[in-house]
């Protein structure tokens, strides 16, 4: 909440403007125009929408103009800073892509990194902007996150931009347990990761 008074005799008209809407986060205020009476005040609500992983530092500015012969106007602004708790919403900008590494009839697939980690890209090529097929992304990606475990690959999670979608996970150097057994001749995996295979897959 903000609080605005107007410490003059004469009417007030109050505008409070924002940035337009980026794609980490938008803001707005409710409501951002209002008419406030000489010695009175009155709180504007604040609503920031967050969009994935990010820190905020941004601002608000507080136009008001008296309303009199004078029309005087005065420009004032709020700063506003933060950062958001970690979740499976990813920041596009911590995504980097390395190379190309398959493609599928919905998607491609990238090697890449993320927060110093070797990661699997693996990016939508073509998402309808609606709200169904976002909510069914939204889904996917909160159950993916619920199969979090240390003898599974791991899900970091996912962009939900529009035109970034994608979703990340950690990459498999050697591919799946079939493919290993299927295309790889057994000398060119170390007895070590063999045994550690067995293991992990007896638990």
């Amino acid at each position: 909440m903000i609080c605005i008074g107007n410490s003059k005799k004469e009417k007030m008209k109050i505008k409070i403007s924002s940035k337009e809407d980026n794609e980490k986060y938008s803001i707005r205020t409710n409501p951002n125009i209002i008419i406030i009476e000489g010695g009175y005040a009155y709180e504007f609500e604040l609503f920031i929408t967050i969009k994935c992983i990010t820190k905020i530092n941004d601002k608000i500015m507080i136009i008001s103009k008296t309303l009199n012969k004078a029309q005087e106007e005065t420009i004032k602004s709020i700063s506003i800073e933060g950062e958001t708790e970690i979740s499976t919403q990813l920041d596009p900008d911590e995504i980097k892509e390395e190379k190309k590494i398959g493609e599928g009839i919905f998607g491609i697939v990238y090697v890449g990194e993320f927060r110093g980690n070797k990661v699997a890209i693996k990016k939508m090529k073509q998402v309808e902007e609606s709200e169904d097929k976002k909510k069914e992304f939204e889904k996917e990606v909160a159950m993916l996150d619920k199969f979090q475990d240390e003898y599974i690959i791991q899900f970091y999670g996912g962009v939900f931009i529009p035109n970034k979608i994608c979703m990340v996970t950690e990459f498999a150097e050697y591919g799946s347990i079939q493919n290993i057994m299927n295309k790889r001749k057994i000398t060119e995996i170390s007895k070590k990761i063999r045994i550690k295979f067995m293991i992990d897959g007896a638990k």
